[in-house]
């Protein structure tokens, strides 16, 4: 599982990531294999699509 967090202002980031890596926490003690793409270099739809191609 990958997890692509998303902000769309600069304040939201420090919450959305915080959600995320809660969300991949809780999915690592589930047995599931997860990450989070928290890099700031591509846009969401760049990181969807390299996801999905891997």
């Amino acid at each position: 599982v990958i997890i692509v967090p998303i902000w769309k202002k600069s304040d939201e980031k420090a919450g959305v990531l915080s959600a995320a890596t809660h969300v991949e926490e809780a999915l690592k003690s589930a047995g599931v294999k997860v990450k989070v793409d928290s890099s700031e270099q591509k846009t969401p739809g760049w990181k969807f699509n390299f996801w999905e191609m891997k």
